[in-house]
């Protein structure tokens, strides 16, 4: 497929198939995928801690959040050819194609449960992904907002387009997305 667009930005809340979506449609157009979830779990690796030990010092130490958004800013704009995930990507490449990821609460909380059982070891009711995942975004919604004056990231009007992955497959999403990018591409 040809196209003008060669920087292209997901975001979604957890659980809406950004991640997946986003590897697939890298993959197909010959991109490099980039997350910034990724990055984030990898600083909190790094300093030996847990994912949700790693929001709670970035709430005290907010230069950390900012240091990962500028490393997304920068990547943006010395590089193309990418595909980023990630929830304020739009904001730290604003010359990106930008795409929003949604899906209904209840398919997103089945597939962190999923993921989170896996990463666990051990069987994580719907209840407490529900839960721990209502905490997260609100916690990000409330960083987002000091951090960068963005008080809801996910308002549509911040993207250019809107992908349901509700009842869809990767293929079904990436296929939507690609015919999409034709489209804005003519």
């Amino acid at each position: 497929m040809k196209s003008n667009i060669v920087k292209i930005t997901i975001g979604g809340l957890s659980g809406s198939g950004k991640s997946s979506l986003g590897r697939s449609l890298a993959e197909r157009l010959g991109f490099s995928f980039i997350s910034s979830g990724d990055l984030f779990r990898q600083e909190a690796k790094k300093r030996g801690i847990s994912l949700l030990a790693m929001e709670e010092l970035v709430k005290t130490n907010p230069d950390i959040d900012r240091a990962i958004e500028a490393g997304v800013k920068s990547y943006g704009e010395t590089h193309s050819g990418f595909v980023f995930d990630g929830r304020l990507a739009w904001y730290s490449v604003p010359d990106s194609f930008k795409i929003r990821v949604i899906s209904t609460d209840e398919v997103r909380v089945e597939r962190i449960r999923l993921r989170e059982s896996s990463n666990r070891g051990s069987a994580v009711s719907f209840e407490d992904a529900a839960k721990e995942t209502s905490i997260r975004e609100e916690r990000m919604r409330e960083q987002y907002n000091k951090l960068y004056g963005v008080e809801d990231y996910m308002d549509s009007s911040h993207f250019d387009f809107t992908i349901d992955t509700t009842g869809m497959s990767i293929e079904g999403s990436v296929n939507a997305v690609l015919a999409k990018i034709a489209e804005v591409s003519q």
